[in-house]
């Protein structure tokens, strides 16, 4: 969360002018969404076929550390759905 900018500065007026409607004064955090999950996704196939970690950080734009928590949330979750099918 490196990237601030100040919304004055990036939103056309009239988009600034409403949204200071719902909020004023404090911070607001925009989610990249759906561009984050699919690199989540990238990350856990390539690394199912056996792609070095440095490879996968460099095609995802992730650092080799995001990489190995995304592994391991993937590898917690599957953990955890194979035991509540026993």
């Amino acid at each position: 969360m490196g990237n601030y900018a100040n919304a004055k500065d990036v939103l056309p007026k009239e988009l600034f002018e409403e949204l200071k409607k719902y909020c004023t004064g404090g911070m607001l955090y925009i989610s990249e969404g759906a561009h984050h999950r699919d690199k989540q996704k990238l990350a856990v196939m390539l690394h199912g076929q056996k792609t070095d970690i440095r490879d996968i950080a460099n095609i995802t734009g992730l650092s080799t550390r995001r990489v190995y928590q995304i592994i391991a949330q993937e590898r917690q979750k599957n953990a955890v759905s194979g035991c509540a099918n026993k």
